[in-house]
């Protein structure tokens, strides 16, 4: 494993160093006026940063999933929190994180507080799960090192139950995207995202995969890359009002303690294959796309006098695009791994 880490802070050297030349403190290197101090939040992550190793800093780009729920000092996932500073992980149950059922809630709880304390604890793997794994569910954490370092806790919760919502059992029974949308009432939305982010928030999750913006413009029923009901409808403003009313509701109901990522920009309503087979690819101009698979996105990113619906990342998919990417064919790359057309899209003046 160690290895494997050292040749992924090699790969890693050249990005992390354009991820560093365009951070604001490079700008203002550049630009002769004063500038105000950081706020004390950037000035403690500035010096965690400092002390870190150049392959705690590669971890901190990570999220990982991982088996099991074990983490004891035998753990590869111990290993890689309590040593590489891995920056977060995805639960899932089918990675037997945790077991749906009537306790499913408070082995995520359990999970989730074990593995905050390998973060927290300084030390080896060894002794860092040692203690995290002897901390009693619902005890106090020990005080946090001034390098304190949190992970990052996500989970996709997209609502109607299994298999679309990883916890199934034990919390409040929330409808589908669908569903909502069919109502025409976003205020239901921002409801369910209230009961949502309260209720993850209380299990130490602190970041959502979701909502899903995509938009249902060419629905493939029985496909696999066919969202179903985990979208809110085919209109790309209505999609966008429900989009961010739930956005809100999960910040409101999390007391803005979970963060909220979007999930399949820019679209994948339009795409012309299964996206579980191959990358597909999007017959739109950028134009087209502003209209409809971007809007609902723009609704997030950008909403009307509501700070409180803006979403805090996009998760992008893997999908080529034929106006940004000339003529795709099976080699070329998806935007997820496309520089310049990510760029493209992210220009937009509403993102």
């Amino acid at each position: 494993m160690s290895r494997a880490i050292d040749r992924l802070s090699r790969l890693a050297v050249i990005g992390l160093a354009a991820l560093l030349a365009l951070a604001p403190g490079a700008a203002a290197a550049q630009n002769p006026s004063p500038t105000p101090p950081p706020p004390a939040s950037v000035r403690n992550a500035q010096i965690a940063l400092r002390n870190m190793s150049v392959a705690q800093k590669v971890g901190q780009l990570f999220l990982i999933q991982f088996e099991g729920d074990d983490t004891s000092a035998a753990s590869d996932i111990a290993d890689l929190i309590a040593n590489y500073k891995v920056g977060g992980v995805q639960l899932k149950a089918s990675r037997q994180n945790f077991a749906n059922g009537p306790d499913g809630p408070r082995q995520v709880l359990t999970l989730t507080n074990r593995l905050q304390t390998l973060a927290t604890l300084p030390g080896t793997a060894a002794t860092v799960s040692e203690q995290a794994t002897a901390l009693p569910p619902g005890q106090p954490k020990p005080a946090q090192p001034a390098n304190f370092i949190p992970l990052f806790i996500a989970i996709a919760q997209d609502g109607d139950g299994w298999p679309y919502s990883e916890i199934s059992q034990g919390l409040t029974p929330l409808p589908s995207e669908m569903a909502l949308g069919a109502t025409w009432k976003p205020e239901l939305a921002e409801a369910a995202g209230r009961i949502e982010g309260s209720e993850l928030t209380r299990l130490g999750i602190n970041l959502l995969f979701g909502p899903m913006l995509d938009i249902a413009d060419a629905p493939k029923s029985g496909s696999p890359g066919d969202p179903g009901v985990r979208v809110f409808g085919g209109d790309p403003y209505w999609v966008g009002r429900f989009g961010a009313a739930m956005t809100k509701g999960l910040k409101t109901g999390s007391n803005g303690r979970l963060a909220v990522v979007a999930t399949r920009f820019p679209g994948l309503g339009a795409s012309d294959r299964n996206a579980e087979d191959e990358a597909p690819t999007v017959q739109r101009s950028m134009e087209q796309l502003r209209q409809a698979e971007l809007a609902p996105f723009f609704a997030v990113t950008q909403p009307d006098n509501d700070s409180g619906a803006v979403v805090d990342g996009l998760l992008m998919s893997h999908i080529r695009f034929r106006g940004l990417q000339g003529n795709p064919r099976a080699v070329t790359n998806p935007i997820s791994l496309d520089q310049q057309a990510q760029k493209e899209f992210m220009s937009q003046k509403e993102l």
